[in-house]
């Protein structure tokens, strides 16, 4: 062999090694993508307890005060209304120079004390600065009482009021500083009042036009019964707005908040409850893309960066590959027993696959062809569409990763398809003149 033929001989080794490198370096980038993408492994657990320590925290529970605002409001307009508008025609029926009879009507119009359960009070006002432990705690409370409402018995106070105005009720006197109270039964977080019936009191100042001297004030006690208004109590709005939701569960009178979350860390259930979903949120950015990087052609490229770096170099990969077959298709005639010696793989492979299709029937594909589509397309295409998938349950990814990795996958994926062609050239030159020397 002259010195022009061993140079064109290692030329076409050449060419034929470069090619076979970068269809390897396609598989290997592929299965680095693959590897890493397996490697993000998504704390779901961790996430669906973040989860619902969230909608816990989102929860409205002021909203029962504006629930009891509104049965109290339904009740008075039906029963106290009555009672205060009573009360103000018997007093002016008196026929008394004194002003102002109806401020005593109004007051009465009014609740004057509401037995509840005082949300503002509890940890449930502001659920993010409130432990687990704490929450359960609320359990001490008469969660499953229901609302009550006083109605005042008028009979005697109108009596009371009567005498008292025949006696001090002089002309241009004025009725001025109503009040009405009851001595509330003292208990943290909630104001019911023991017993069917309590003993308020009422009483009044009557102002003169010009005061010289003291000013009378009108003080007595009346009896007012304590209504209870069905369907109100805390546990039934409570079984009514979140009956269902995995944040509570209401059992036998007490109410258990978050009930799966049973295997929370140690230390866990006594963290506020804001904190607590800070930590998991930490939680599962560590075992996320942050955290981790891969080694691609020995350059360590971080997590979030991958969803760049792989369908970059699989694209100019594939690109080279492409290049590199094509210019295989054109010098193949020049010594075509350097071809069919060379060990690379969509060259040197002639055996068939047989693949089975229904009943008796079946097709035969070329190894060569089955092993290249499945190296230079499959495997790149399938590893950036679970690379986007498994970045994708972590969130952040936007419309242009999405295009990034869609176009890339696509780019790859007619690349392929043109080296492939090119590759079936080669073969097909090299089976000919395999032909013409025999």
């Amino acid at each position: 062999m002259d010195r022009y033929e061993q140079t064109r001989a290692g030329m076409l080794g050449d060419a034929l090694k470069s090619t076979r490198n970068l269809h390897r370096l396609v598989i290997t980038v592929s299965l680095i993508t693959l590897l890493f993408s397996s490697s993000l492994d998504l704390p779901r657990e961790t996430i669906q307890w973040k989860s619902l320590v969230d909608q816990l925290i989102e929860a409205d529970f002021l909203a029962y005060e504006d629930f009891v605002e509104e049965k109290v409001a339904e009740f008075m307009q039906a029963n106290l209304a009555p009672i205060g508008t009573n009360v103000t025609g018997k007093l002016e029926a008196l026929n008394l120079p004194v002003f102002n009879l109806h401020h005593v009507g109004d007051v009465l119009t009014k609740p004057i004390h509401v037995g509840k359960i005082e949300v503002r009070e509890l940890p449930l006002s502001e659920v993010s600065a409130a432990n687990l432990v704490s929450l359960d705690a609320l359990n001490g409370l008469e969660l499953d009482r229901e609302v009550q409402v006083l109605v005042p018995q008028t009979k005697d106070l109108v009596e009371k009021i009567s005498d008292y105005l025949h006696d001090v009720g002089e002309t241009g006197r004025r009725v001025d500083e109503v009040r009405v109270g009851v001595d509330v039964f003292d208990e943290a977080a909630q104001s019911f009042l023991p017993g069917e019936s309590v003993t308020p009191s009422l009483s009044f100042e009557l102002h003169d036009t010009v005061t010289l001297g003291s000013i009378p004030i009108f003080s007595a006690l009346f009896t007012a019964k304590i209504e209870t208004l069905q369907n109100t109590s805390f546990l039934h709005w409570i079984n009514r707005e979140l009956g269902g939701s995995p944040i509570v569960r209401i059992e036998d009178g007490n109410i258990t908040f978050l009930p799966t979350l049973t295997r929370l860390p140690k230390g866990y259930r006594e963290e506020k409850l804001g904190l607590l979903s800070k930590a998991l949120a930490g939680d599962v950015e560590r075992a996320g893309p942050k955290n981790l990087s891969a080694s691609i052609l020995g350059t360590q490229v971080p997590g979030l960066l991958i969803i760049y770096a792989s369908p970059t170099i699989l694209l100019f990969l594939a690109y080279y590959f492409m290049q590199h077959s094509a210019h295989l298709s054109k010098i193949v005639n020049d010594d075509p027993s350097t071809f069919r010696q060379f060990a690379w793989l969509p060259l040197a492979v002639q055996s068939a696959v047989r693949i089975r299709t229904n009943g008796r029937k079946s097709i035969q594909l070329p190894a060569w062809l089955l092993e290249t589509i499945t190296t230079v397309i499959v495997l790149p295409v399938l590893a950036l569409t679970v690379l986007y998938f498994q970045l994708h349950q972590f969130g952040g990814l936007t419309l242009l990763h999405t295009v990034f990795i869609a176009g890339s996958a696509v780019g790859i994926a007619y690349l392929g398809t043109r080296a492939i062609r090119a590759i079936n050239a080669v073969r097909g030159k090299m089976s000919f003149s395999e032909g013409s020397a025999e």
